[in-house]
C-alpha cells in the first residue's frame, strides 16, 4: 500500500509488471514556475501526524473550493481514522524541506465509506476490494484554495478511454532513479493509455508510473467537449511500472455532493 511512514520506505504491489517490451513514463519533478500552470493550483500535499508517525500522501481542490479529493489510506492506521484536527493540508507545497505545520489548512470533517476500516482488517489495505473504496474527501472550513472541475458522468469511462490525461502528486521515491521525491511536486507526462477495470472502482494503467508514495495523487483527464481538464479518479496503488486509481465513480460523485452539503452547513 502506498501510505508512507516518513522516513521509512515500504509499499505492497497488486497490479503486476508493466508489458516488458514497453517504455514506462515515469513522473517528473515540477519546477517551481509550472506548479500554477500545470495543476491550475489545485494539488497540494496531505500530512496527517499519528503519534510518532508522519503519514503523507497528496491530493487536490475539486468541485468545489472547500473540497479535497484523496485516498482513505493517508489518514488511515491499522483501523483507525485521523481526526480531522490532526490532517493538514498543503496547498501547491514544493520543497526539498518538510512543512511547518501551522502553516497547513485543516478540515472541520471528511467524507468516506465507513466501511474502508473493516476492509482493512478482513483483506488488507493492498486488496482490490479494499482499493475499491480506499476514497475521501475533505471538507474545510472555508477554501482551500481554487477548484478543479471534476470530469463529469463516470470517471470510470474517462480512465478507460484514450483521453488525454496525467496524474500529479508528491512521490516519496521516484522509481526510475531510486531517488527521493522530497516534498516537490511531480507530474507524469500526457498519456492516452487506456486504463482497464480491476474491480468496481478500482483500475490500472501499465507502463505508467507515478513513484512509490503519491497515494491521493488526482488523475486528470481532458473534457474535449468543454475544452478543459477534469479531476476523473485519484491514485491509490503503484509500481515500478504501474498505477491503479480509484474512479469517480456514481458512489464518489454522490459523496462529493454531499459533501457539499457539509460545507454548507455552518
Amino acid at each position: 500500500m502506498n501510505v508512507f511512514r516518513l522516513f521509512a520506505l515500504g509499499s505492497a504491489i497488486l497490479l503486476g509488471p508493466g508489458h516488458a517490451s514497453a517504455q514506462v513514463a515515469y513522473s517528473q519533478g515540477l519546477k517551481s514556475a509550472e506548479l500554477n500552470w500545470v495543476t491550475s493550483g489545485a494539488t497540494g500535499l496531505v500530512q496527517w501526524t499519528d503519534g510518532s508517525q508522519v503519514w503523507r500522501g497528496s491530493g487536490a481542490v475539486a468541485r468545489d473550493s472547500r473540497l479535497v479529493y484523496t485516498c482513505a489510506h493517508v489518514i488511515e492506521d491499522r483501523g483507525t481514522m485521523a481526526s480531522p484536527g490532526d490532517i493538514r493540508f498543503f496547498r501547491l507545497y514544493h520543497s526539498y524541506n518538510s512543512p511547518d505545520s501551522s502553516t497547513g489548512a485543516t478540515p472541520r470533517s471528511y467524507r468516506y465509506f465507513t466501511n474502508y476500516s473493516s476492509y482493512v482488517r478482513s483483506y488488507g489495505g493492498s486488496n482490490s476490494k479494499t482499493y475499491n473504496i480506499d476514497f475521501v474527501i475533505l471538507i474545510g472550513y472555508s477554501a482551500f484554495g481554487t477548484p478543479m472541475a471534476y470530469y463529469p458522468g463516470n470517471g470510470g469511462n474517462a480512465i478507460a478511454s484514450s483521453k488525454w490525461k496525467y496524474t500529479g502528486g508528491y512521490p516519496t521515491t521516484v522509481e526510475y532513479n531510486r531517488r527521493s521525491g522530497y516534498y516537490l511536486q511531480h507530474r507524469t507526462p500526457y498519456f492516452s493509455t487506456r486504463g482497464t477495470k480491476t474491480y468496481g472502482s478500482y483500475y490500472g494503467f501499465k507502463d505508467m508510473s507515478t513513484g512509490v508514495g503519491n497515494s491521493g495523487g488526482p488523475v486528470w483527464v481532458y473534457d474535449d467537449r468543454r475544452r478543459r481538464w477534469g479531476l476523473a479518479a485519484v491514485l491509490v496503488s503503484g509500481s515500478r511500472t504501474t498505477s491503479g486509481v480509484h474512479v469517480l465513480d456514481s458512489a464518489a460523485q454522490s459523496m462529493g455532493t454531499n459533501a457539499i452539503s457539509d460545507a454548507n452547513v455552518e
